[in-house]
């Protein structure tokens, strides 16, 4: 017997059925939701991945703006390196050692570059605070710069020392009275751009500086440390000997002069204060013109 054929139902709900079914449609909207829950998660990860990127790439133009600008881009354009309000006892080493560290002479008049130069200079210790900029005609940098006061010997190489302690390579400064430190009592190997912590060269600075400061006031035209060859440091807080003289200045013709304990301690040792004992040096020079020739010791630790 031939079988009927069943005439399919039409309407709204042609294609769905009840019963197990709707258990498969449960589940159908089930693994939906899961799907749309998973689509979302991985969305806001994406945003969140994005956002960051983002954040560090906002915050590394803020870190390179504080480092490098532009103030007008010059496409294809080179020029020299300029160097904005350098100090005045800046000496023709030290620029052409800055010159050798930013990387030649002349410079491509782009960003790029200047953010290069920017980094060349973070290696001499001689400059910080660096900001270089690029103009229409040059390589504009702006920067901090250390002053030496101090030079010592170590076997055959020679350092700078400048008023906060930061060891520099040895350059030559021909406006500047940098007086050598003798009988510093560091044996590790320096280092250029090492802060250096030592009683006896940090003794040695402070009285050098209280020297230019005094040289900048009673004696610009003629500075008494010209005349100074170098600094003894070598009986520093007696450690030789509690008689003899804690520093010795040595002038350039071999006298030598008793400063006595280092600066802020004399008192301690029963000496003059530091004020009597510039006056006394100065009166000295400006009587003299000189403190070399005259007497071969020039005493200040008596009253």
């Amino acid at each position: 017997m031939a079988k009927r054929k069943t005439k399919k139902k039409s309407g709204p709900w042609q294609g769905f059925s009840f019963g197990k079914a709707k258990k498969t449609k449960a589940r159908g909207r089930g693994k939906k939701a899961a799907k749309t829950s998973s689509g979302s998660l991985r969305a806001i990860l994406v945003t969140f991945a994005v956002t960051l990127v983002l954040a560090g790439i906002a915050a590394g133009f803020m870190w390179l703006e504080s480092y490098v600008g532009t103030a007008e881009l010059a496409g294809g354009k080179s020029g020299p390196l300029e160097l904005i309000n350098p100090p005045s006892w800046i000496s023709e080493e030290l620029y052409s050692a800055i010159l050798s560290a930013a990387g030649g002479e002349t410079f491509a008049l782009d960003k790029h570059k200047a953010h290069e130069v920017a980094q060349n200079l973070s290696t001499l210790p001689w400059v910080y605070s660096i900001r270089v900029r690029t103009s229409n005609n040059a390589v504009r940098v702006t920067a901090k710069y250390r002053k030496p006061v101090a030079m010592v010997r170590q076997g055959k190489e020679k350092y700078c020392i400048d008023e906060k302690m930061v060891v520099l390579g040895y350059l030559a400064t021909s406006k500047l009275a940098v007086i050598e430190v003798k009988g510093f009592s560091r044996k590790e190997k320096l280092k250029s751009g090492d802060s250096w912590k030592s009683d006896d060269i940090s003794a040695a600075v402070k009285l050098l500086r209280v020297l230019g400061n005094m040289d900048e006031i009673a004696s610009a035209d003629k500075p008494l440390l010209n005349e100074i060859a170098s600094v003894d440091v070598s009986n520093l807080g007696g450690r030789r000997s509690s008689r003899q003289s804690h520093i010795i200045l040595n002038a350039k013709d071999g006298t030598e002069i008793f400063w006595g304990a280092e600066p802020s301690r004399s008192e301690r040792y029963m000496e003059p204060t530091d004020a009597e004992k510039i006056t006394a040096l100065y009166d000295f020079y400006k009587t003299n013109g000189t403190v070399q020739g005259k007497v071969k010791y020039i005493e200040l630790r008596q009253p």
